[in-house]
Protein backbone atom coordinates (compact mmCIF):
# COMPACT_ATOMS: atom_id res chain seq x y z
CA UNK A 1 0.00 0.00 0.00
CA UNK A 2 2.78 2.33 0.56
CA UNK A 3 4.27 2.27 -2.60
CA UNK A 4 1.53 2.50 -4.11
CA UNK A 5 0.96 5.75 -2.03
CA UNK A 6 3.73 6.69 -2.98
CA UNK A 7 3.35 6.44 -7.14
CA UNK A 8 0.13 8.78 -6.50
CA UNK A 9 2.06 11.37 -4.85
CA UNK A 10 4.72 11.76 -7.55
CA UNK A 11 1.90 11.47 -10.58
CA UNK A 12 -0.05 14.38 -8.60
CA UNK A 13 3.34 16.16 -8.20
CA UNK A 14 4.21 15.81 -11.86
CA UNK A 15 0.93 16.52 -13.54
CA UNK A 16 0.61 20.03 -11.05
CA UNK A 17 4.04 21.08 -12.23
CA UNK A 18 3.92 24.22 -14.25
CA UNK A 19 4.72 23.42 -18.07
CA UNK A 20 6.29 25.95 -20.22
CA UNK A 21 5.61 24.24 -23.41
CA UNK A 22 2.28 24.59 -23.55
CA UNK A 23 1.77 28.01 -23.95
CA UNK A 24 4.75 29.81 -25.40
CA UNK A 25 2.68 32.82 -26.37
CA UNK A 26 0.67 35.41 -24.37
CA UNK A 27 -1.59 36.72 -26.78
CA UNK A 28 -4.55 35.64 -24.44
CA UNK A 29 -3.09 38.93 -22.52
CA UNK A 30 -3.49 41.35 -25.14
CA UNK A 31 -5.69 43.97 -25.11
CA UNK A 32 -6.77 46.79 -22.71
CA UNK A 33 -8.44 45.86 -19.01
CA UNK A 34 -9.95 47.62 -16.21
CA UNK A 35 -10.28 46.80 -12.69
CA UNK A 36 -11.35 47.95 -9.21
CA UNK A 37 -13.62 50.05 -10.82
CA UNK A 38 -15.87 52.97 -8.71
CA UNK A 39 -17.44 56.68 -9.44
CA UNK A 40 -13.91 57.75 -9.36
CA UNK A 41 -10.87 55.67 -9.76
CA UNK A 42 -9.94 52.29 -11.90
CA UNK A 43 -7.36 49.94 -12.12
CA UNK A 44 -5.65 49.33 -15.55
CA UNK A 45 -3.71 47.17 -17.40
CA UNK A 46 -2.84 46.84 -21.11
CA UNK A 47 -1.03 44.53 -23.16
CA UNK A 48 0.16 44.61 -27.09
CA UNK A 49 2.45 42.33 -28.79
CA UNK A 50 5.44 43.31 -30.58
CA UNK A 51 8.43 41.94 -32.61
CA UNK A 52 10.14 41.12 -29.50
CA UNK A 53 7.52 40.36 -26.72
CA UNK A 54 4.87 41.57 -25.36
CA UNK A 55 4.98 45.33 -24.03
CA UNK A 56 2.31 46.69 -21.57
CA UNK A 57 1.62 49.19 -19.01
CA UNK A 58 -0.71 49.14 -15.83
CA UNK A 59 -1.55 51.65 -13.13
CA UNK A 60 -4.18 53.37 -10.78
CA UNK A 61 -6.13 56.25 -12.10
CA UNK A 62 -8.10 58.33 -9.25
CA UNK A 63 -10.38 61.67 -9.92
CA UNK A 64 -9.13 61.10 -13.92
CA UNK A 65 -5.19 61.35 -12.74
CA UNK A 66 -2.82 58.90 -12.62
CA UNK A 67 -1.65 58.04 -9.30
CA UNK A 68 0.40 55.20 -9.92
CA UNK A 69 1.96 53.80 -13.08
CA UNK A 70 4.44 50.96 -13.65
CA UNK A 71 5.98 49.65 -17.80
CA UNK A 72 5.58 46.21 -18.05
CA UNK A 73 6.62 43.59 -20.23
CA UNK A 74 7.20 40.24 -21.06
CA UNK A 75 10.52 39.47 -22.62
CA UNK A 76 12.70 36.38 -24.01
CA UNK A 77 16.10 36.12 -22.63
CA UNK A 78 18.10 33.24 -23.97
CA UNK A 79 15.60 30.21 -23.74
CA UNK A 80 13.18 31.79 -20.84
CA UNK A 81 10.24 34.76 -20.49
CA UNK A 82 10.65 37.31 -18.43
CA UNK A 83 7.90 39.58 -16.58
CA UNK A 84 9.78 42.75 -16.28
CA UNK A 85 8.32 45.23 -14.37
CA UNK A 86 9.53 49.40 -14.24
CA UNK A 87 7.81 50.41 -11.28
CA UNK A 88 7.50 54.23 -10.23
CA UNK A 89 9.91 54.67 -7.02
CA UNK A 90 11.37 51.79 -7.98
CA UNK A 91 15.24 52.69 -9.09
CA UNK A 92 15.61 49.76 -11.44
CA UNK A 93 13.16 47.26 -13.24
CA UNK A 94 12.54 44.18 -11.52
CA UNK A 95 12.17 40.47 -13.58
CA UNK A 96 9.98 37.96 -12.56
CA UNK A 97 11.09 34.58 -14.41
CA UNK A 98 7.86 32.72 -15.85
CA UNK A 99 7.41 29.27 -14.58
CA UNK A 100 4.87 27.78 -16.64
CA UNK A 101 1.19 27.53 -17.20
CA UNK A 102 -1.27 25.45 -14.85
CA UNK A 103 -4.06 24.74 -16.96
CA UNK A 104 -5.27 28.22 -17.91
CA UNK A 105 -2.96 30.28 -14.86
CA UNK A 106 0.63 32.02 -15.89
CA UNK A 107 2.59 32.06 -12.80
CA UNK A 108 6.00 34.41 -12.44
CA UNK A 109 8.35 34.41 -9.82
CA UNK A 110 11.29 36.24 -8.20
CA UNK A 111 12.00 34.89 -5.10
CA UNK A 112 14.58 37.54 -4.05
CA UNK A 113 12.16 40.68 -4.49
CA UNK A 114 10.93 42.38 -1.48
CA UNK A 115 7.03 42.16 -2.17
CA UNK A 116 5.49 40.58 -4.30
CA UNK A 117 7.96 37.44 -4.90
CA UNK A 118 4.95 35.91 -7.12
CA UNK A 119 2.72 37.34 -10.21
CA UNK A 120 -0.34 34.95 -11.48
CA UNK A 121 -2.62 35.58 -14.32
CA UNK A 122 -5.34 33.68 -15.08
CA UNK A 123 -7.50 33.77 -17.82
CA UNK A 124 -10.35 31.35 -18.94
CA UNK A 125 -13.51 33.74 -20.07
CA UNK A 126 -13.31 35.80 -22.94
CA UNK A 127 -13.40 39.53 -21.59
CA UNK A 128 -12.09 38.68 -18.27
CA UNK A 129 -8.51 38.61 -16.99
CA UNK A 130 -7.90 37.68 -12.89
CA UNK A 131 -4.14 38.73 -11.46
CA UNK A 132 -2.86 38.60 -8.73
CA UNK A 133 0.30 39.15 -6.46
CA UNK A 134 1.94 37.56 -3.62
CA UNK A 135 4.84 36.65 -1.18
CA UNK A 136 5.94 37.70 2.38
CA UNK A 137 5.92 41.14 3.25
CA UNK A 138 7.55 42.40 7.01
CA UNK A 139 7.95 38.19 7.47
CA UNK A 140 3.70 37.64 6.52
CA UNK A 141 2.55 36.44 3.66
CA UNK A 142 0.10 38.89 1.28
CA UNK A 143 -1.66 38.72 -0.79
CA UNK A 144 -3.07 41.40 -3.34
CA UNK A 145 -6.19 40.42 -6.02
CA UNK A 146 -6.68 42.12 -9.41
CA UNK A 147 -9.82 41.09 -11.12
CA UNK A 148 -10.41 43.08 -14.39
CA UNK A 149 -12.85 43.17 -17.44
CA UNK A 150 -12.02 43.70 -21.05
CA UNK A 151 -12.04 48.12 -21.63
CA UNK A 152 -13.39 47.37 -24.98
Amino acid sequence: MKPLLSLISLFVLFSCSPSKNEETSFTWLEGEWKGMETDSSYFFENWKATATGWDGAGGMVMNKDTVFFEAIAIIKKENDFYYHVAAEGNETPVDFKYLGIIKDTAVFENKTHDFPQRIVYYFKEKGKLFAMIDGQLDGRYQKQEFPLHSAK
